[in-house]
């Protein structure tokens, strides 16, 4: 009775071994996982948001031969291009509620709920999307057909390691669908230019010329001055009528335009 007792520790620190090293997690597929190892985080969604296209937008203030007011400050002609750029970001999204059950507390998936991918990872030739969780630093694993690994992964220093806890899938049929989010951002103007009035000093109704070209998105400015008093006056080939100005405001008509 003794010895068996003796040989019971020794039982139970082979029933350990089994469990240290590769772990099968795919059942009869002979596909396993060495939980001793991290791997390497592909940059997939690692800047968020990619760049599909852009396209220049015209702005244009006034139109020929037409009775216009603008106070001072205010731009009296203008015309602009601006760069429009429209963004992606790849997230996944569940089909359904589903459950990760364990020993632990169990996991929630969430329907129609994006997710973002935080990364790529290669395990034995397969591959996987890291999709962020509600616990911190910790990620689902989903292949490319959207299904979801009965595992979790520890996301640290771009470094993943499979946990060795088990999950029952609840509904097992879970698919990730992708979503995409497109957003725009619009730029300074890049071209064109700007005339505004500045207002009367001494006599003298004056105007400043902004140039967008190649200037960096900031604007290169050349100041004009005219007596202030009706009729016609030119800025860099652009005729305005000048109806009426005092030190608050001008009346105008743009009566020739390049």
């Amino acid at each position: 009775m003794k010895k068996n007792l003796l040989l019971l520790p020794v039982f139970l620190l082979a029933a350990c071994s089994v469990r240290v090293g590769d772990y099968d997690i795919l059942r009869g597929r002979g596909f396993k996982i060495d939980l001793s190892e991290s791997y390497s985080v592909g940059a997939y969604g690692k800047n968020k948001t990619k760049l599909v296209k852009s396209e220049y937008v015209e702005e244009r203030n006034f139109k020929v031969n037409e009775h216009q007011m603008a106070g001072r400050g205010v731009s009296v002609v203008n015309n602009k291009i601006y760069r429009k750029d429209f963004y992606v970001q790849d997230e996944l999204m569940a089909d359904k509620n589903a459950w990760l059950h364990s020993a632990s507390v169990p996991q929630q998936i969430y329907k129609n709920k994006a997710v973002k991918v935080l990364g790529v990872v290669d395990v034995d030739g397969k591959e996987y999307r890291l999709v962020e969780s509600d616990m911190n630093g910790f990620v689902y694993m989903v292949d490319n057909d959207g299904h979801l690994f009965n595992k979790m992964g520890r996301l640290k220093d771009e470094k993943l390691t499979v946990m060795p806890t088990e999950y029952v899938i609840t509904p097992n049929d879970v698919v990730f669908r992708e979503v995409v989010k497109s957003s725009t951002v619009q730029s300074r103007p890049v071209r064109g230019f700007d005339i505004k009035f500045d207002g009367v000093k001494a006599g003298r109704m004056w105007f400043t010329y902004l140039d967008y070209e190649g200037s960096n998105n900031n604007g290169r400015f050349e100041q004009y001055n005219f007596p202030a008093k009706p009729g016609l006056v030119e800025i860099k080939g652009i005729g305005i009528r000048v109806i009426e100005v005092d030190d608050n405001k001008i009346e105008y008509m743009v009566v020739k335009y390049q």
